[in-house]
């Protein structure tokens, strides 16, 4: 709203929530006609039989596609909403553990292929010295020894488990970790 006193404008400021609102009515109303839309598409306009491989490939693509897209979008969309009301400093004061009243904290990442762990105590992140990689499980020095090529680097005490998709993992007789493929090809030399 804006109002005209002599030669001074003032604009009034209005509420940004309705941009919010009407950003996810019409990103739901997208996100509800991408199904019936990729069928329309695969059945009714390339006249594609259906239950047939090329007609539900078809389908199938036309309904995944925009179905990420809209996902990313709308995921970033949320995201930057979120990091409006929150300042880099007010971020740091929250995370930062002895301000909130979180001293000692477990921090785990699970990835599509691999779950990271590290430890926080007395607000302090753990770092070692020295770090191993290249082996069935890659962490710090303090956890355990062993589990490939030694870098003497500064890093965060984290300890990794996993060597991408399709491992399994199991425990030995002793009560050790082991990490391997699912499928793996032993290579014999013929003597």
């Amino acid at each position: 709203m804006v109002s005209t006193t002599g030669a001074m404008t003032v604009r009034a400021e209005t509420s940004p929530w309705w941009r919010v609102a009407l950003a996810a009515g019409v990103w739901t109303s997208l996100y509800l006609l991408i199904e019936p839309l990729s069928r329309w598409i695969a059945y009714g306009l390339a006249g594609l039989p259906r239950g047939s491989h090329l007609g539900d490939a078809v389908a199938f693509f036309f309904y995944d596609v925009p179905k990420i897209l809209l996902l990313l979008s709308g995921m970033i969309f949320v995201i930057t909403v979120v990091r409006s009301f929150f300042s880099a400093e007010r971020a740091r004061r929250l995370l930062s553990g002895k301000r909130v009243g979180l001293g000692n904290v477990i921090s785990i990442d699970m990835g599509g292929t691999t779950a990271k762990a590290s430890v926080i105590e007395d607000g302090q992140i753990k770092r070692t010295g020295e770090f191993e990689i290249g082996g069935a499980l890659s962490q710090g020095s303090r956890l355990y020894k062993g589990g490939g090529y030694l870098l003497r680097v500064p890093a965060i005490d984290i300890a990794e488990v996993g060597a991408g998709g399709g491992s399994i993992v199991s425990v030995d007789g002793a009560g050790a970790l082991h990490d391997r493929p699912v499928f793996s090809i032993t290579l014999r030399t013929s003597e």
